[in-house]
């Protein structure tokens, strides 16, 4: 099964569209792949995490995380949900000091 090569500092997050998913890039560039965000699940970095169905996202290009609504602040300003059935593992895992909480 053929993947882009998905470089961790070049990449904010994937986004889920059925069958298809969206990487979003640093440069603000996307690009559609005909491939399931499960697939990239199982062959990124551990530096990436699924925080919901739709999102998987670079922890490295969170900016902030938001504790009440479940939510993350990445650098570009987009802000991605994360479904609650995920938020405890995120926060053991990648929660730190450098976000601003």
């Amino acid at each position: 099964m053929n993947l882009p090569v998905i470089r961790k500092d070049r990449v904010k997050f994937i986004k889920a569209d059925g069958n298809y998913s969206n990487v979003h890039y640093v440069d603000g560039k996307k690009k559609c792949i005909s491939k399931t965000l499960k697939v990239f699940t199982e062959r990124v970095p551990d530096t990436f995490y699924r925080v919901s169905k739709s999102y998987f996202v670079n922890t490295e290009m969170i900016k902030k995380v938001n504790d009440d609504k479940f939510t993350l602040l990445m650098q570009c300003g987009t802000v991605i949900p994360i479904s609650r059935r995920r938020w405890i593992d995120f926060k053991k895992k990648y929660l730190t000091e450098s976000w601003n909480i």
